[in-house]
């Protein structure tokens, strides 16, 4: 009954998982990457929803020092479904 699954809140699309290659330098200094995602959005027009295809370029900033494997989650950013909340975008330090 208890300690199962999460039930509970709005259901969410599938997250988009990046990974981003940075050397040591990189990692000492920081760094700053751009990635273009494409992904589904959701056009109201009257009482009709369609889905269409957008481009979208997320920055994202790597903090100096960040270790091996640190996640930055931009929440929101991923597909729109007519049914679900919109995923997360996940870049992953490689």
């Amino acid at each position: 009954m208890f300690g199962g699954k999460d039930n509970f809140g709005p259901k969410k699309t599938k997250s988009v998982i990046h990974p981003i290659k940075c050397t040591l330098e990189d990692l000492y200094n920081g760094k700053a990457t751009k990635i273009r995602v494409i992904r589904d959005r959701i056009k109201t027009a009257g009482d009709s929803k369609t889905l269409f295809k957008e481009p979208k370029v997320i920055e994202c900033k790597i903090d100096k020092g960040s270790p091996d494997g640190e996640k930055f989650i931009f929440h929101g950013e991923a597909d729109e479904s007519l049914d679900k909340e919109a995923g997360d975008v996940v870049f992953i330090v490689a």
